[in-house]
This record gives C-alpha cells, structure tokens and sequence, in this order.
C-alpha cells in the first residue's frame, strides 16, 4: 500500500506500506519505479485506482476535487503505464458523465475520460452506487439504497473488490464498464488467491502464483499478498484532506 502518510493496518506481515508525496511534480515517475520494481519480480501486474473523497466532497471547491480525482489519479496511471501496466481498473461512480450538470458526476466522468485516454490495454471502469460496508457511508443510507433498484442502488465493497479481481483475471481487452449489477456477477462466491501491491486508495495487483516465495521487506519481495477477504480493502476510499 503507498500512502502519503502512516495509517493502521491490519495486522497481516504480508501487508506493507510505502510512503509518498502524491503531490509531488515526480510522482508519476516515482510511481513507475514502484510498478518496474514489482514486475521484475515476474507475472502479470495490475493496477486500480479507488481514490475518493467521501462524504466531505460538498465541502471542496471543484479545484480541490480536481486535483485529487483527476490530477493525481492521471499521474498514478501515466506511472504505472510508463511501467508497462497494461491492466488498470479506475473505481468511479454510478450517473458519471463529462456532460453531467451535477458537480461530481461530472468530475467523476472527467477522471474517466482522462484514463481512458492514455490507453491502457484493458481498462475497467466500476461505477457503483452507493458502497454499503464503506467507513464513510452512514448505514441508514446503506439500507435505504437497497430498496432502490438499478446502478444508483446499494452494492456491498466486498462485492467491489471482488469485482476488481475477477476482472482483472478473467477480463477482455479494451475499456469495460462495469455498474451494480455486473459488479455482483463479477463477484465470485468463492475465494481467489492472488498477489496485491495496494497504493492507498491506488493499487498494484501483481499475479504472481500465490505459492511463490516472497520476502518479508517490500524492497526485496515488492510483493504484498493478501487473500480475497481482503480485497475489500480496494473499494475503502479514505477522505484526504485538502492537496
């Protein structure tokens, strides 16, 4: 996981951080050093973006918004495509369109439109609607979000998160859109293994074998595994404070 700065973790030695200026001007660079670094360990390496701002969202200019959804998610992506990443996953939001007259649905469509733009080989947009599960979602809201049907509905983040590995496993080529209910079909019952690097609410998914070695130091291993239980963990934005 690579943050900007220092938060609990659970309490797995196979889980580590890297701390990060995410506002650097080199940040981009320095996030493909990360990615080079995991792909000399061998296997395909993937990367997701769910980045987000939560509930606070009303109180930031669209500047700010800007500059966290667009800015530092673009430089993320251009890093890990100077790297060779062909895979890459952006969580979004349900209604997300450039054209939209409401604030952050047009943010959100912005940010897509600017990944899908450097053209990764695979991109998998998710646009959920409201993520029951979330830290920052009051459970009332959760409850109510059940009874309302279709994408702007409620969708638990482990079924997120499941979604995020099935389709970086069993996805296709090109940009794929994925809203409630492909995310729940996409969501496996069953576990699948598989080998995370987590950059904050940005991660690196490495598919190495989950039976290969691995060191305990992120600079000799560069790999982080953690099981299906623990990729919810990819759908839980956390609120940044003003960049």
């Amino acid at each position: 996981m690579v943050n900007r700065r220092t938060i609990p973790l659970a309490a797995d030695a196979r889980l580590r951080q890297v701390i990060m200026d995410t506002g650097a001007t080199n940040f981009a660079s320095e996030i493909a050093e990360v990615a080079r670094t995991c792909s000399a360990q061998g296997g395909p390496l993937y990367a997701a973006s769910c980045i987000g701002i939560g509930k606070g969202s009303q109180q930031w200019s669209e500047e700010d918004i800007k500059k966290l959804e667009i800015d530092l998610v673009g430089a993320f992506a251009r890093g890990c495509l100077a790297a060779g990443t062909e895979r890459f996953g952006l969580l979004s939001a349900a209604g997300s369109s450039a054209k939209s007259w409401i604030r952050y649905a047009r943010i959100m469509g912005e940010k897509e439109d600017a990944v899908r733009s450097l053209g990764f080989k695979r991109l998998a947009i998710f646009r959920p609607g409201i993520i029951a599960g979330n830290a920052h979602t009051p459970g009332f809201l959760a409850l109510l979000g059940r009874f309302v049907p279709g994408s702007f509905g409620t969708i638990d983040q482990d079924d997120i998160g499941r979604a995020f590995v099935g389709e970086f496993l069993h996805g296709q080529d090109g940009t794929t859109i994925l809203e409630n209910a492909a995310m729940k079909r996409r969501s496996p019952p069953t576990p699948a293994c598989g080998d995370f690097l987590v950059d904050w609410p940005l991660y690196f998914v490495s598919g190495r074998s989950p039976n290969s070695s691995r060191r305990s130091e992120f600079g000799d291993s560069g790999h982080c595994r953690i099981s299906i239980s623990d990729v919810s963990k990819i759908a839980a934005d956390r609120p940044l404070s003003k960049m």
